[in-house]
């Protein structure tokens, strides 16, 4: 009986070191990180609401009920990257991309003459210093505008609109 507990507990020790030695590796700097597609429900402002649309990416997105500047999605950046190219799923109205950086908000990059569909725009690559912790996305107003989805890009070359399923990116 002792040499079957020594030997399940020798194989836990060749386990642990094995699971040790992979997560430091994964968490190594020079591991590239994936791209990350996450659906702006998930992230969504205090007083943002899901709306239902059969067009939509998950038939769901986030707008706001009144027509003033309103906060849709906030979403919080991951550790690791250098660079990113910030992509939003958005339609109507004009929309601008900001950060907070030493406790001020900056605009990053606003969206003007947003079609009536919902259409992947580019919100320009970002270095990480020009970054705060997060990123969100605030509609202005005049008009029935929404985000759907965000895409973050680490490797510089995708592009979401050239993808046919991005749910393979989805942080969960």
């Amino acid at each position: 009986m002792n040499l079957l507990k020594y030997s399940i507990l020798a194989y836990a020790c060749v386990l642990h070191v094995s699971f040790t030695a992979k997560a430091e590796l994964e968490s190594s700097s020079s591991t590239p990180l994936r791209p990350i597609f996450c659906e702006a429900e998930s992230v969504m402002a205090k007083y943002a609401t899901v709306e239902m649309d059969m067009s939509a990416s998950g038939r769901m997105y986030v707008g706001a009920r009144n027509d003033r500047y309103m906060p849709l999605a906030s979403l919080t950046l991951p550790d690791g990257f250098e660079r990113v190219t910030v992509w939003a799923r958005i339609r109507g109205c004009s929309q601008v991309l900001k950060t907070s950086l030493n406790g001020k908000a900056h605009d990053l990059k606003w969206a003007h003459k947003v079609p009536a569909e919902w259409t992947w725009v580019n919100f320009g690559s970002y270095q990480r210093s020009e970054l705060g912790a997060s990123i969100r996305v605030i509609r202005s107003p005049g008009g029935e505008g929404g985000i759907d989805a965000f895409f973050l890009d680490m490797t510089g070359v995708i592009n979401p609109k050239e993808i046919k399923d991005l749910k393979v990116y989805e942080v969960k």
